[in-house]
């Protein structure tokens, strides 16, 4: 099994020292990463995401627990592995008057890297056109380009990034989405570590959400969204008798601007019968999958964790209802 793993801890835990005491960061930590393909390492900022990736690459010490990277024990073998991974976990920085080839050609040389490559990093980051402008002219999306072609430089088999898109415009995050998914394609393993759900969800193949130091869920995203009933969005004339309806029926509502989200009706005729039945015509019907975000808010309150008290996740602007007699009441989403 662990010949099938780029990354595989065991009862990992990591504390600090603060005014407060102790502070646990990552507690009883069991990660799998499966080699090949891209994936998420998911969580809200503060859940332990960083201080992982630090201890994966030898930067800090877990007080308790294994790690093997590359099927290495680390940190001990890290000096034999590090040649095979690439990591970005920090703002990349290089000198602004000179141009990324250059910049390119410096870390070559460093390392000891064949320059030919130089070429078919930039390539593969698709800078070619920008590579003999100076750095300070770049995007903040191209600056993260760069970092990565650095990485790349020694033709890693791993690669993690921590938070790729933070800070970055939107037509930087569509760039650097679109370099990490060719490098999943082209059969490396990339570990992506962020606190935005739906944009990793667009890149990863396979995922690990963490809370509080430990992990929720991990497997496949199409299987952790799979295993979730789709949801229905329904919009008609009177939401609140049809709401008041499809509860009685059964189902799960939830709020949603002007429409309805309709969970437990695996077939939609069941919801446009109800309606019809009741003279409630349908002015929308339409299947509405779950996301990650779904996912997580699930996980974390079934763990007993409150995400609106977590920095950084975005959550879904959902309140449910509940249908009593003739009233319909509105209770606060538990977060």
């Amino acid at each position: 099994m662990a010949e099938m793993l780029a990354i595989q801890t065991k009862g990992l835990r990591k504390s600090y020292r603060s005014p407060r005491g102790r502070r646990v960061a990552v507690e009883g930590l069991d990660l799998e990463v499966p080699r090949g393909g891209v994936h998420g390492f998911l969580g809200p900022n503060g859940s332990g995401k960083t201080t992982t990736i630090r201890m994966l690459l030898g930067l800090a010490r877990p007080d308790e627990g294994s790690i093997r990277v590359l099927d290495h024990p680390i940190p001990q073998d890290l000096p034999a592995v590090i040649s095979r991974i690439g990591a970005v976990v920090e703002r990349p920085r290089f000198f602004p008057n000179f141009s990324g080839r250059l910049s390119l050609e410096l870390a070559a040389g460093a390392t000891g890297t064949d320059p030919r490559r130089v070429h078919k990093v930039l390539d593969q980051v698709g800078l070619q056109e920008r590579a003999d402008d100076p750095y300070r002219t770049y995007s903040l999306g191209m600056q993260q380009r760069l970092a990565v072609a650095a990485t790349l430089l020694k033709d890693p088999e791993l690669l993690i990034f921590d938070e790729p898109t933070n800070g970055l415009d939107p037509a930087g995050i569509h760039e650097v989405r679109e370099t990490i998914r060719e490098l999943g394609r082209e059969g490396r393993t990339v570990l992506v570590s962020s606190h935005i759900l739906s944009e990793v969800e667009q890149v990863a193949d396979t995922v690990s959400i963490i809370g509080r130091g430990r992990v929720l869920a991990s497997g496949p995203v199409v299987e952790l969204l799979g295993n979730r009933a789709s949801r229905m969005r329904v919009q008609v004339d009177d939401a609140t008798r049809a709401a008041q309806l499809l509860v009685a029926d059964g189902l799960q509502v939830t709020l949603d601007g002007p429409a309805l989200l309709v969970e437990g009706a695996a077939d939609p005729a069941r919801i446009t019968r109800l309606l019809a039945q009741h003279d409630l015509f349908l002015r929308e019907l339409v299947a509405s999958r779950r996301d990650l975000e779904s996912v997580y808010l699930e996980l974390t309150d079934a763990s007993g964790l409150r995400p609106a008290s977590e920095r950084g996740i975005v959550l879904p602007p959902l309140t449910p209802v509940v249908a009593r007699t003739n009233t319909l009441s509105h209770k606060p989403e538990e977060n």
